[in-house]
């Protein structure tokens, strides 16, 4: 086995940030168009960015997927979920909930009550790397799963 850390190149597509809201319906939604023009993709992260609150500045990465049902539970619940294809990368925020939010920092995750937070806008970025040359990666990621260069 080879293990090799490097430092981190610069994305191939970033988005800068833009507001994205959450019981909004359609502005829950955002699809980021990135110039990959069917390249393979490397590595991506949604990054969500408090603006308002104890937490304003604060960076939370989202998750590529996320299940809550507001209708058989009284828990709030919150966050960013995203996927992405060669093309686009698609952002959702909870859209018609009462109980979803952006961010959601409730009791029993902080100890501080002033540091709980239920936020419903937020700004949002794209970051997009694309495939690293062949060379340079034992692993990748084929439409079948996980594989190696060994396989």
């Amino acid at each position: 086995m080879r293990i090799r850390i490097e430092r981190l190149s610069p994305p191939d597509y970033d988005s800068g940030w833009s507001r994205l809201y959450a019981k909004a319906n359609t502005a829950s939604y955002r699809a980021f168009a990135h110039p990959g023009g069917g390249r393979k993709i490397a590595r991506v992260r949604v990054l969500s960015r408090a603006i308002t609150g104890p937490h304003r500045g604060y960076v939370f990465e989202a998750q590529g997927s996320a299940q809550a049902d507001d209708d058989l539970s009284q828990n709030k619940f919150g966050g960013v979920v995203f996927a992405y294809d060669e093309h686009e990368v698609r952002v959702w925020a909870p859209s018609t909930t009462t109980r979803g939010s952006i961010i959601n920092v409730p009791q029993g995750w902080v100890r501080r009550s002033d540091l709980q937070s239920e936020e419903n806008e937020a700004d949002v970025r794209v970051v997009v790397w694309y495939g690293l040359p062949e060379e340079e990666s034992d692993l990748y990621y084929s439409d079948d799963g996980l594989g190696s260069a060994d396989d």
